[in-house]
């Protein structure tokens, strides 16, 4: 299933439903962190086998989510600002 160009889904009866779920791995970091979804619905159907079938378009809400960008901070600092040869320093990163 492509949810890019659509798929097809069996012939749902009168007063069914049917639920499509889907997983994406997010690839890049959308402008303003803002992922923005909708899906679009088209069915076809025909009341009477004397008419022409009857194409619909349903646009569904637009779901929104927030991307999250971890940051990483580090600081590095020395015991001491002088050192000799034989000397122990002690290195500290926050």
């Amino acid at each position: 299933l492509n949810p890019t160009i659509g798929f097809p889904l069996a012939n749902i009866p009168v007063g069914g439903m049917v639920t499509v779920t889907f997983q994406v791995t997010i690839t890049s970091v959308p402008p303003n962190r803002v992922l923005p979804n909708n899906a679009n619905v088209t069915a076809d159907f025909q009341v009477s086998p004397l008419q022409p079938p009857i194409t619909i378009v349903t646009i569904s809400n637009i779901v929104v989510t927030r991307v999250n960008v971890g940051s990483l901070n580090v600081m590095k600092s020395v015991n001491t600002p002088q050192a000799g040869v034989g000397d122990t320093l002690t290195y500290t990163i926050l």
